[in-house]
């Protein structure tokens, strides 16, 4: 067992690169204490593809049982195809199965990046597809919602690989091995080009290693970026349009780590626009918020009823676990907020945009393949296992 098992929580995220997963402390709401991304997998030795949702329940029952205490049960979140309300619950396998909207919006309470809005539009800029949704903060009703496959960051990692190959050429045939490798080190070359200007690559290049310059990706993605902005402008031009106001605009997701993408949101949008802390832990690290407050298992029984437990964790109960897990009246907001002119936005655009001040220690999972989920959740398609966030 794990040194850190004596008062820890798991919450996971289920997205098409696999099971991300965050541990925390069970006492102190928004701590982090490690991160478990997903990694590729590995074809089985028999040949055979096991069941993909068995494949994701072993694996948060591992972590759990690895690194987070036995008093509470592990919180799986999970993306709705057409989302109604951010707050359900259900309960399967051992796990508390929750909307990836709900979440997101613990963990944006929970850190103060959200302390007294009741209406928020949340862009999730993902792996494969993009998502906005405009929210109700208290009761969890989802008032509008949309998607796109035009910016993901599968798309984004096939343009910067082909554009990379042609500028400098494969010094040898490109096999799927080489082909993954090099997905993987343009992936990592992607999200430090948030801090610096160019990267170097590693790859089958005639030459050796390339150069990956900020100014390539922008140029590669910058019209799906307008485009997939215009989207999520036009969903609250709708909204505003039936007199709801929406107090602000969260981007989360791997891709809202990309400069372009701030750029263009900040120009874009008249609300205020907040971008978290490694905001493509958001809906984990709300995951180990509700598995706080409502993963507690129950006092051993003479028969064993955790369904009955969860059945009565619903959409009626939905706001006051909210409060519970983190009430906004003890959380101090440190978001900043952008002003109304351009100038000032690309100026705090060209910088960080991260919020709070926790830091991680990145860790890997145990392999796994690429699963899917039953119900009224979406399934992130099965494909390449080189998939990435």
């Amino acid at each position: 067992m794990s040194a850190l098992t004596g008062g820890c929580v798991l919450g996971a995220s289920l997205g098409s690169s696999g099971v991300r997963s965050v541990i925390s402390d069970d006492a102190r709401p928004g701590s982090v204490l490690e991160v478990h991304e997903p990694v590729a997998s590995h074809p089985a030795p028999n040949g055979l593809a096991p069941d993909p949702w068995d494949t994701v329940i072993t694996l948060v029952h591992h972590l759990a049982n690895e690194y987070a205490s036995a008093d509470f049960y592990s919180v799986l979140a999970l993306r709705e195809r057409d989302p109604r309300t951010a707050y359900d619950q259900d309960f399967s396998d051992g796990v508390v199965l929750v909307s990836e909207l709900g979440a997101q919006l613990v963990a944006l309470r929970e850190t103060g990046v959200l302390a007294g809005e009741q209406c928020v539009a949340l862009l999730d800029v993902g792996a494969s597809g993009t998502s906005v949704a405009v929210v109700e903060v208290g009761s969890g009703r989802v008032l509008a919602s949309r998607r796109t496959d035009e910016l993901s960051g599968d798309v984004c990692d096939r343009m910067l690989c082909d554009h990379l190959i042609g500028m400098f050429g494969a010094a040898e045939a490109l096999t799927v091995e080489a082909r993954r490798r090099l997905v993987s080190d343009v992936r990592v070359g992607k999200h430090e080009l948030s801090s610096v200007r160019s990267v170097s690559i590693r790859g089958p290049f005639v030459g050796g290693r390339a150069s990956l310059w900020r100014g390539d990706l922008d140029e590669l993605i910058g019209d799906a970026v307008r485009r997939t902005v215009s989207m999520a402008a036009e969903v609250l031009g709708v909204v505003r349009a039936q007199g709801i106001h929406v107090d602000a605009l969260v981007a989360m997701g791997g891709g809202a780590n990309t400069q372009i993408v701030r750029q263009v949101l900040f120009d874009a949008v008249s609300i205020p626009v907040y971008v978290p802390e490694r905001p493509e832990l958001l809906a984990a690290r709300g995951a180990a918020g509700i598995a706080r407050t409502v993963g507690r298992r129950p006092a051993p029984m003479a028969y064993d009823a955790p369904t009955e437990q969860f059945a009565a964790v619903g959409t009626d109960s939905a706001e006051r676990d909210m409060a519970a897990a983190s009430p906004a009246s003890a959380v101090v907001s440190k978001r900043p907020r952008h002003s109304g002119t351009s100038s000032t936005r690309m100026a705090r655009a060209s910088k960080s945009r991260h919020l709070g001040r926790d830091r991680y220690d990145d860790d890997v999972a145990s392999d796994h393949h690429p699963p899917h989920s039953d119900g009224r959740f979406s399934a992130p398609e099965v494909g390449d296992p080189a998939r990435v966030t």
